[in-house]
């Protein structure tokens, strides 16, 4: 996404709001998200991470960047902020694949040697393959 595509935005929302209104914004912190293994029999496993495609970093640097000019521009006032952890759980080779495949251009390419282990590990029953990162929720409000 451009930078003008995300001032764009940001101005959409911006002109859509009352005066006083919120936007909160949610993106994740970490370059990459880790990639465990739960079982029931077996303590938690560390496969590797997925590395965020240049693009998507790009974009998420874009934004908080643009957020702060529009704080400048006193547009939107920061308000609170926490980090918490995402998880997402996959309990199916086929799940994990849908899932990268509908977030292709977010990801870089996952290690064939990665793919191999999760194909694997997922082919025990009850096993979880679970892709956490840390996310940042913070509450913007409109300026008239």
């Amino acid at each position: 996404m451009s930078r003008e595509s995300v001032v764009d935005a940001l101005n959409i929302i911006h002109g859509s709001l009352r005066p006083g209104g919120i936007l909160l914004d949610v993106h994740p912190l970490g370059a990459s998200s880790s990639l465990e293994i739960h079982s029931k029999s077996e303590p938690r496993t560390l496969l590797g991470q997925a590395e965020y495609s240049h693009s998507f970093s790009e974009t998420l640097a874009l934004a908080e960047q643009s957020l702060a000019e529009q704080e400048i521009e006193a547009k939107f006032i920061k308000g609170q902020h926490i980090d918490f952890q995402s998880a997402r759980q996959f309990t199916t080779v086929e799940q994990w694949k849908l899932f990268r495949n509908k977030n292709i251009e977010d990801y870089m390419p996952a290690a064939n040697s990665l793919i191999e282990a999760v194909n694997q590990a997922l082919e025990t029953p009850g096993t979880a393959l679970v892709m956490s990162d840390t996310a940042r929720a913070t509450c913007y409000r409109a300026k008239s």
